[in-house]
């Protein structure tokens, strides 16, 4: 029976879900099959799933901490980010488990009704959802974003050199290894003021140990999702050729050369950079402080957009001509000039007087340096 229940399992979580959600969205059956590795152990493969969905459950229902947030304990953290290092697939499921809990059982309708007493029922309600929305989405892309973004780039990244099969894979996990962190590093610096309209939206303030955790424990962090991502990426190129995980995989592998089940449909240029701009700026809110500032930042999007696709199709030889640098080169190229730019213009007290024009100004900074560098985001020669 135990059996049985282990083999069913396995079936569910690594094939038939991720082929349900290929027939929509491809790269769906490719993020939900990360950590298939796991099915070598069969009960390891079986089970984690769903001890990733009790675990972010648990943590979306009882947050450690007064802050509501999963930053508020480190211990909830590395919890969390341990799924999400370890399978991608797990990332989703441990996602999923905390923001079902969080929106349902969070205790967040309740704790900021002394903020939104005053307001209609149907206004407070956007606000609280709003705010939610937009922490669990930066929940969603550290467990799930990140690290797959991180393999997804890892052949491009590294050029092939003269080495052996062996040495080649060392090096590809270790500059992996440094780009997840250079990634990671990223998110804990964006995160306090990404999530600000979980507090400010409410007319509150964000709390200190909702900050400070992530802040002042930075490297802690980091190690421990380089250590896991990195022994990930071990066992992972170790017990691929294995018969069960091969046989798995190659059925996950044919969705990308099946025809698709159901059609795609392309929008019109005008409404796909509307939605674009209208999501971005509801998730750029913490950068943000009025309505006139959303305004002038959506506005500022829908011009880059348009700049974008005019200069799509005539900067094909700028193109091939960076195409010659390693991409790591060119990434690395556009994150230390858009670093550099930061640290000369953006000063502290600045944020701390929420003021962030300054800020916002160095997003499209930098927008427009990794445009030029990585000219792939230019157009759909490349994909990622």
């Amino acid at each position: 029976m135990n059996n049985n229940w282990t083999n069913q399992l396995i079936d569910l979580w690594w094939r038939r879900l991720p082929l349900l959600v290929g027939q929509w969205w491809k790269t769906g059956a490719e993020i939900l099959s990360d950590g298939m590795y796991l099915t070598v152990w069969r009960s390891v493969g079986a089970w984690a799933p769903v001890a990733a969905i009790l675990s972010g459950f648990a943590l979306g229902v009882h947050h450690e901490g007064a802050c509501g947030l999963y930053t508020c304990s480190i211990w909830s953290f590395r919890l969390l980010y341990l799924f999400g290092g370890l399978g991608v697939g797990l990332g989703v499921w441990a996602s999923l488990g905390y923001i079902v809990a969080d929106f349902i059982a969070g205790g967040h309708w309740v704790k900021h009704y002394s903020y939104t007493r005053n307001l209609s029922w149907l206004w407070a309600d956007f606000r609280v959802a709003g705010g939610l929305t937009i922490a669990d989405s930066l929940l969603i892309i550290l467990l799930v974003g990140i690290p797959f973004l991180a393999k997804r780039l890892r052949p491009r990244l590294v050029p092939r050199l003269m080495y052996s099969p062996r040495h080649q894979q060392l090096l590809e996990i270790g500059v992996e290894s440094a780009f997840l962190l250079g990634l990671l590093y990223l998110w804990t610096q964006c995160y306090p003021i990404l999530v600000r309209p979980m507090y400010s939206w409410l007319g509150g303030a964000p709390p200190i140990e909702a900050i400070a955790t992530v802040q002042k424990t930075t490297w802690k962090v980091l190690t421990w999702a380089v250590l896991i991502t990195t022994g990930k990426r071990l066992l992972e190129t170790g017990l691929r050729e294995t018969i069960p995980v091969r046989t798995r995989q190659a059925v996950i592998e044919a969705i990308p050369h099946a025809q698709p089940k159901f059609p795609h449909v392309s929008l019109p240029w005008v409404v796909s950079a509307t939605l674009q701009t209208a999501l971005i700026t509801f998730f750029m809110a913490g950068m943000l402080n009025d309505g006139l500032s959303a305004g002038i930042f959506g506005g500022g999007m829908f011009l880059f957009l348009l700049i974008r696709r005019i200069l799509r199709n005539r900067l094909q030889g700028w193109r091939r001509s960076m195409s010659l640098l390693p991409l790591i080169m060119r990434i690395g190229l556009g994150a230390g000039v858009s670093y550099g730019i930061s640290y000369a213009v953006l000063d502290w007290r600045t944020i701390q007087r929420e003021s962030f024009s300054t800020l916002v100004a160095v997003l499209f900074i930098a927008l427009i340096i990794f445009s030029i560098v990585v000219p792939e985001t230019l157009g759909q020669q490349e994909t990622i």
